[in-house]
């Protein structure tokens, strides 16, 4: 988490740094985290992730809403302002660099419009839709301005997230390479294209489905 939120605070377009973590005993630890480095914290339902991040959104009052999953320690500051440009240039709903995947995972980005959001949570009814926040957008396209920023050449097959024990190795053998915390990401896939053994750690891992029932 701590590593997620300092590498986003290096990012030019971003002004504050939220994190919308649950009402679980569990997740006290993150509003420490919060008071020792810094950000701001808002605490929300553990299931309805779609309503904490509503709620955080309305405790901020931001207009324009970037989101990134706590799970990617790796986000690139230099991705996420590509990113944030190339939605204000094409005044759309929602943008993402995961639409046709085509960066490692762990660099996945989103950022929508407030008022949208809150549009998509009024409508929401799915039990994954509240899970995942925002699946409303990307499945409407009839109803929302969608935009997909991605890399000229296919990197999806790596994977930087960590949402299990080998993934978390891989990333801290991974930083253990770069040996500092502003490393970009081109920087990171020059060092696991050079040792092909480092993204075998976590090659294994089945990435979770987008459930719908």
């Amino acid at each position: 988490m701590a590593w997620c939120v300092e590498r986003l605070r290096a990012a030019a377009r971003i002004d504050e740094v939220w994190v919308a973590t649950s009402v679980s005993p569990g997740d006290d630890a993150v509003v420490e985290l919060g008071k020792q480095r810094g950000f701001s914290v808002f605490r929300g339902s553990e299931d309805d992730v779609l309503s904490r991040f509503v709620g955080a959104v309305d405790a901020a009052g931001f207009d324009h809403v970037l989101r990134i999953c706590g799970d990617s320690p790796f986000v690139d500051p230099s991705l996420v302002d590509e990113l944030i440009e190339a939605y204000m240039e094409a005044d759309v709903d929602y943008a993402s660099n995961v639409g046709q995947r085509s960066y490692p995972r762990g660099l996945d980005a989103e950022v929508f419009r407030a008022d949208k959001l809150r549009q998509v949570a009024a409508e929401a009814t799915a039990p994954y839709a509240r899970a995942h926040v925002t699946p409303n957008f990307y499945q409407n396209p009839d109803r929302y301005r969608l935009l997909s920023v991605g890399s000229p050449e296919d990197y999806s097959a790596y994977r930087w997230c960590v949402d299990e024990p080998t993934d978390l190795a891989m990333v801290r053998a991974l930083a253990a390479r770069l040996g500092r915390r502003d490393f970009n990401w081109r920087e990171a896939l020059a060092v696991v294209e050079a040792e092909p053994e480092l993204a075998a750690i976590n090659a294994a891992v089945e990435q979770k489905k987008l459930e719908q029932g």
